[in-house]
Protein backbone atom coordinates (compact mmCIF):
# COMPACT_ATOMS: atom_id res chain seq x y z
CA UNK A 1 0.00 0.00 0.00
CA UNK A 2 2.81 2.58 1.21
CA UNK A 3 5.27 1.14 -1.25
CA UNK A 4 6.24 4.05 -3.49
CA UNK A 5 8.32 6.29 -2.27
CA UNK A 6 6.72 9.66 -2.73
CA UNK A 7 3.07 8.58 -1.67
CA UNK A 8 4.92 6.76 1.54
CA UNK A 9 5.94 10.25 1.97
CA UNK A 10 3.37 12.26 1.80
CA UNK A 11 1.27 10.11 3.78
CA UNK A 12 4.01 10.55 6.26
CA UNK A 13 3.57 14.14 6.29
CA UNK A 14 -0.40 14.18 6.46
CA UNK A 15 0.06 12.27 9.33
CA UNK A 16 2.54 14.16 11.50
CA UNK A 17 0.69 17.60 11.23
CA UNK A 18 -2.58 15.03 12.11
CA UNK A 19 -1.30 12.95 15.62
CA UNK A 20 -3.47 13.21 18.36
CA UNK A 21 -4.17 11.37 21.48
CA UNK A 22 -6.96 9.49 20.02
CA UNK A 23 -4.69 8.17 17.00
CA UNK A 24 -1.01 8.01 18.25
CA UNK A 25 -0.68 4.35 18.76
CA UNK A 26 -2.01 3.33 16.04
CA UNK A 27 0.29 5.93 14.60
CA UNK A 28 3.13 4.38 16.04
CA UNK A 29 2.01 0.73 15.03
CA UNK A 30 1.41 1.80 11.29
CA UNK A 31 4.96 3.91 11.22
CA UNK A 32 6.75 1.14 12.17
CA UNK A 33 5.29 -1.22 9.86
CA UNK A 34 5.85 0.88 7.16
CA UNK A 35 9.93 2.14 8.45
CA UNK A 36 8.45 5.70 9.06
CA UNK A 37 11.21 6.84 11.54
CA UNK A 38 10.47 10.15 11.87
CA UNK A 39 7.21 9.66 11.83
CA UNK A 40 7.45 6.98 14.43
CA UNK A 41 9.77 8.84 16.90
CA UNK A 42 7.26 12.09 16.02
CA UNK A 43 4.01 9.60 17.68
CA UNK A 44 6.48 8.20 20.56
CA UNK A 45 7.20 11.68 21.52
CA UNK A 46 3.22 12.58 21.49
CA UNK A 47 2.35 9.34 23.56
CA UNK A 48 5.12 10.76 26.29
CA UNK A 49 3.78 14.30 26.26
CA UNK A 50 0.33 13.14 26.72
CA UNK A 51 -0.27 9.83 28.19
CA UNK A 52 -3.06 11.26 30.74
CA UNK A 53 -5.09 12.17 27.58
CA UNK A 54 -4.10 8.77 25.54
CA UNK A 55 -4.66 6.24 28.66
CA UNK A 56 -8.37 7.69 28.13
CA UNK A 57 -8.49 6.63 24.60
CA UNK A 58 -9.73 3.24 23.12
CA UNK A 59 -6.26 2.72 21.83
CA UNK A 60 -4.69 1.37 24.74
CA UNK A 61 -5.49 -2.17 23.78
CA UNK A 62 -3.22 -1.45 20.76
CA UNK A 63 -0.01 -0.43 22.52
CA UNK A 64 3.05 -2.65 22.14
CA UNK A 65 4.66 -4.03 24.90
CA UNK A 66 7.71 -2.13 24.08
CA UNK A 67 6.09 1.11 23.82
CA UNK A 68 4.80 0.72 26.95
CA UNK A 69 7.79 0.02 28.93
CA UNK A 70 9.37 3.34 27.44
CA UNK A 71 6.36 5.09 28.97
CA UNK A 72 6.95 3.72 32.28
CA UNK A 73 10.54 4.13 31.82
CA UNK A 74 9.99 7.71 30.69
CA UNK A 75 7.82 9.14 33.08
CA UNK A 76 9.35 10.03 36.60
CA UNK A 77 6.30 9.91 38.62
CA UNK A 78 5.34 6.89 40.23
CA UNK A 79 1.73 7.42 40.36
CA UNK A 80 1.40 8.28 36.89
CA UNK A 81 3.01 5.25 35.90
CA UNK A 82 0.65 3.14 38.46
CA UNK A 83 -2.69 5.17 37.16
CA UNK A 84 -0.83 3.63 33.33
CA UNK A 85 -0.46 0.65 33.94
CA UNK A 86 -3.58 0.28 35.84
CA UNK A 87 -5.66 1.85 32.95
CA UNK A 88 -3.82 -0.52 30.33
CA UNK A 89 -5.03 -3.69 32.54
CA UNK A 90 -8.42 -2.45 32.82
CA UNK A 91 -8.83 -1.45 29.32
CA UNK A 92 -7.37 -4.67 27.72
CA UNK A 93 -9.06 -6.99 30.71
CA UNK A 94 -5.68 -8.41 31.42
CA UNK A 95 -6.80 -9.78 34.71
CA UNK A 96 -8.64 -12.65 32.32
CA UNK A 97 -5.37 -13.58 30.57
CA UNK A 98 -2.79 -14.84 32.86
CA UNK A 99 -0.15 -14.76 30.52
CA UNK A 100 -0.51 -10.98 29.37
CA UNK A 101 -1.19 -9.84 32.67
CA UNK A 102 2.27 -11.47 34.53
CA UNK A 103 4.59 -9.64 31.95
CA UNK A 104 2.89 -6.54 32.68
CA UNK A 105 2.68 -6.65 35.97
CA UNK A 106 6.08 -8.08 36.64
CA UNK A 107 7.40 -5.63 34.38
CA UNK A 108 5.67 -2.94 36.44
CA UNK A 109 7.01 -4.28 39.60
CA UNK A 110 10.22 -4.02 38.41
CA UNK A 111 9.63 -0.51 36.76
CA UNK A 112 8.75 0.76 40.21
CA UNK A 113 12.31 1.94 41.27
CA UNK A 114 12.00 -0.09 44.68
CA UNK A 115 15.67 -1.00 45.64
CA UNK A 116 13.94 -3.20 48.67
CA UNK A 117 10.86 -4.19 47.45
CA UNK A 118 8.12 -5.46 50.39
CA UNK A 119 8.04 -9.59 50.55
CA UNK A 120 4.34 -9.66 49.99
CA UNK A 121 3.65 -7.82 46.73
CA UNK A 122 -0.30 -7.41 45.98
CA UNK A 123 -2.10 -5.60 43.18
CA UNK A 124 -6.25 -4.72 43.15
CA UNK A 125 -7.96 -3.80 40.00
CA UNK A 126 -11.36 -2.37 38.94
CA UNK A 127 -13.05 -1.89 35.83
CA UNK A 128 -15.27 0.97 34.69
CA UNK A 129 -18.12 -0.74 36.80
CA UNK A 130 -16.76 -0.89 39.53
CA UNK A 131 -15.83 -4.13 39.83
CA UNK A 132 -12.64 -4.82 42.15
CA UNK A 133 -10.14 -7.88 41.93
CA UNK A 134 -7.37 -8.84 44.11
CA UNK A 135 -3.88 -10.56 43.13
CA UNK A 136 -2.28 -11.26 46.44
CA UNK A 137 0.21 -13.57 44.95
CA UNK A 138 1.60 -12.05 42.31
CA UNK A 139 3.09 -15.40 40.85
CA UNK A 140 0.16 -17.74 40.74
CA UNK A 141 -2.32 -14.63 39.46
CA UNK A 142 -4.92 -15.94 41.28
CA UNK A 143 -7.48 -13.09 41.17
CA UNK A 144 -10.34 -12.67 44.09
CA UNK A 145 -13.20 -10.88 43.41
CA UNK A 146 -13.39 -8.17 46.23
CA UNK A 147 -16.41 -5.74 47.71
CA UNK A 148 -17.41 -2.50 46.31
CA UNK A 149 -16.30 0.26 49.24
CA UNK A 150 -20.16 1.76 50.76
CA UNK A 151 -19.57 5.03 48.86
CA UNK A 152 -19.56 5.76 45.33
CA UNK A 153 -15.66 6.85 44.27
CA UNK A 154 -15.20 7.35 40.36
CA UNK A 155 -11.46 8.13 39.48
CA UNK A 156 -9.35 6.61 42.30
CA UNK A 157 -5.80 4.84 42.65
CA UNK A 158 -3.98 3.44 45.71
CA UNK A 159 -0.40 2.22 46.28
CA UNK A 160 0.21 0.66 49.79
CA UNK A 161 2.77 -1.29 51.09
CA UNK A 162 3.56 -3.27 54.51
CA UNK A 163 5.09 -0.19 56.60
CA UNK A 164 3.41 2.53 54.25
Amino acid sequence: MLLLGALKKKVEEFLLSNTDSVNCISIMNLARLYDMKTLLADARSYLQEHVKEVVETEEMHLLQEGDLIEVLEANDSQEDNFLFIQNTVIAEKLMHNTRCLSSRVQEFMRSSGSADPPKQLSLAVSNDGGEMWLCTDLNTLKWQPIQQPPFEIHDYSACASPGG
